[in-house]
C-alpha cells in the first residue's frame, strides 16, 4: 500500500515538473521573439508621424460619438476630402480608419511615439503569429523561430512598421494570420470573425484564401474546411459594394491582355527587386534572371526534404509567385509594404529548408537546403535593421516637421517634402513617406479647426 503511494506521488510529482518544463518550453520563444521585434524595430518609436495618407483618413474620420463610429462603415476613408480621394482611390477599410481614429483620441498630433507604438504592437503581433502558424504547420520550435526572425528581419518590413498609413497592411496581417492559426487547429466560428476584421482593414488578405486548402491539407485537416472563410469574404465584399457602389479601388483591375505585359513586367521586377534585397537585382533582365534561380534554387532544394517540410517548401514558392502574380496583374505594386504578406510564406519555405535540411543532415544531399536557407537568413540578417541603419524615417520627419512648422506660421514655401534626402537604393523602404498637398490640407484641418491663426491675422 505504502508503495504505491509513493509510486503515485512521484508520478505526479513527475507529471507536474513535465508540464512546468512545456510551459517554460512555449514561453521563450515568444519572450525572445518579441525582445528581437523590439530591438531591431524600436528604434522607429521616435519617428513622427509619417506616411502621406493617413493625415486626410483622419481628418475627415475622427469619431466623436456612435454616428461617426458607424459612418466608417459606409463611406471610402477620406471620403470627407474628395481631392485625397481624386489623388488616390476609393478604399473601404473601416478597421483600419478606426485605429487611426483611435489613437488619434489617445495620442492627438503631440505624442507621435504613441502612434509608433500602436504600430509596433500590432507588427508584433504578426511576429507571432508567424510563429504560431509555423508551429500548428508542424515545424520545431527553432524553425517556427527562426520564420519569425526572417519575416521580421527583412528590409521590406522597415517599409511598413513605421509608417502610420500602412498600418492596415499590419492590421488586416493580424487577423488573418490569427484565423488561420485558429481554422488550422481545428476551430470554425472565431476564424471566420478574424478573417471578416482582416478584410475590413485591408482587403488584400483576400488573397490568401487560394493558400488556404494547401495549408489545411499540410496539418491533415479537409480541404473543404476553407468554407469558414467564404461567408466572411461574401459579407466583407458586400459591406464594400453597398459603401461605395462598387469594389473601388485604383481601378487597375482587367482581364489579361497582351499590351499590359510590360506593366505586368514591371511590377514583377520591382517585386523582386525589393524581395531579393540587397543582392543586385535591378528591375529588367537581372529580375528575369533573379526570378528564374530562384525558382528553380527553391524548387531544387525543396526536392531533397522530408515529406512534410517539401510539402511546406512548395506551398512557400507557390504564395511568394501567387502573390507577384496578383499584383502584376492588378497592376498595384507600388512599394515595400506590399511584401509584408507575401513575407510570411517566404519566411515559412526558408524555416521547412532548414528544417527539412536538418533533419537529413548525415547526408551530403542535406547540404543544399541547408546552404539555401542559410544564404537568405544571412542575407536578411545583414540587411535587417538590427546590422544595417535606416536613418531615412528620421531625416525624412525632421524635413516634415521643419515644413509643418512654417505651416503653423504661413511662410511654408515650394512642395511638400515627400522622399528621404538620400538617393540610394535603400530609400525605396522608406518611400514615400513625407507629405502631399492634401496631407498638409488635412493637418491644418486637425491642428486648426477654426483656421490657422496667422490667416486671421492677414484677414483682419
Amino acid at each position: 500500500m505504502g508503495v504505491t503511494r509513493r509510486a503515485t506521488i512521484r508520478e505526479f510529482v513527475g507529471s507536474q515538473t513535465r508540464a512546468v518544463a512545456l510551459t517554460r518550453a512555449a514561453w521563450w520563444p515568444p519572450l525572445l521573439l518579441s525582445c528581437l521585434v523590439l530591438l531591431a524595430l524600436g528604434q522607429f518609436l521616435q519617428v513622427g508621424l509619417v506616411s502621406t495618407d493617413w493625415w486626410p483618413v483622419v481628418s475627415t474620420n475622427r469619431v466623436q460619438n456612435l454616428s461617426d463610429f458607424m459612418r466608417a462603415f459606409q463611406e471610402p476613408i477620406g471620403a470627407g476630402d474628395p481631392h485625397f480621394i481624386q489623388e488616390t482611390a476609393r478604399h473601404y477599410r473601416p478597421l483600419a480608419v478606426l485605429s487611426d481614429a483611435l489613437d488619434y483620441k489617445l495620442w492627438g498630433l503631440d505624442v507621435p511615439a504613441g502612434w509608433q507604438l500602436t504600430n509596433l504592437l500590432v507588427h508584433l503581433g504578426v511576429t507571432l503569429c508567424v510563429y504560431a502558424l509555423a508551429r500548428t504547420l508542424g515545424l520545431a520550435r527553432w524553425a517556427a523561430m527562426l520564420a519569425a526572425a526572417i519575416f521580421t528581419l527583412h528590409p521590406a518590413i522597415v517599409g511598413t512598421e513605421p509608417a502610420i498609413a500602412r498600418r492596415h497592411d499590419t492590421l488586416s496581417a493580424l487577423f488573418s494570420m490569427g484565423s488561420l492559426v485558429l481554422l488550422l487547429r481545428g476551430q470554425r466560428l472565431l476564424p471566420g470573425v478574424l478573417f471578416l476584421l482582416s478584410i475590413l482593414s485591408k482587403e488584400t488578405s483576400l488573397a490568401v484564401l487560394p493558400f488556404v486548402p494547401l495549408l489545411l491539407r499540410a496539418v491533415g485537416r479537409p480541404m473543404s474546411a476553407t468554407w469558414v472563410l467564404l461567408p466572411p469574404a461574401a459579407i466583407a465584399l458586400a459591406m464594400r459594394i453597398l459603401a461605395i457602389g462598387d469594389l473601388g479601388g485604383y481601378g487597375t483591375a482587367t482581364l489579361p491582355t497582351l499590351d499590359a505585359v510590360p506593366i505586368y513586367w514591371d511590377k514583377l521586377g520591382k517585386y523582386f527587386t525589393e524581395l531579393l534585397y540587397p543582392l543586385p537585382v535591378r528591375p529588367g533582365t537581372v529580375a528575369a534572371i533573379a526570378m528564374l534561380l530562384l525558382l528553380v534554387g527553391g524548387v531544387a532544394a525543396a526536392w531533397v526534404l522530408p515529406r512534410k517540410e517539401r510539402y511546406l517548401a512548395f506551398v512557400s514558392l507557390l504564395w511568394v509567385y501567387g502573390f507577384a502574380l496578383f499584383y502584376a496583374l492588378l497592376k498595384v505594386y507600388a512599394g515595400s509594404w506590399y511584401l509584408y504578406f507575401p513575407l510570411i510564406g517566404a519566411a515559412l519555405g526558408v524555416a521547412a529548408l532548414a528544417s527539412g535540411g536538418f533533419a537529413r543532415r548525415p547526408e551530403r544531399i542535406a547540404l543544399l537546403p541547408l546552404g539555401v536557407a542559410s544564404f537568405i537568413a544571412i542575407d536578411v540578417l545583414v540587411s535587417s535593421p538590427l546590422i544595417m541603419p535606416y536613418p531615412d524615417w528620421a531625416q525624412t520627419t525632421a524635413l516634415m516637421n521643419d515644413y509643418l512648422r512654417h505651416v503653423d506660421s504661413c511662410t511654408e514655401d515650394g512642395h511638400p517634402p515627400l522622399f528621404p534626402p538620400d538617393e540610394n537604393r535603400r530609400m525605396m523602404f522608406v518611400s514615400p513617406t513625407g507629405l502631399l498637398d492634401y496631407s498638409v490640407t488635412a493637418y491644418i484641418a486637425l491642428r486648426f479647426p477654426s483656421g490657422r491663426p496667422c490667416e486671421r491675422i492677414s484677414t483682419q
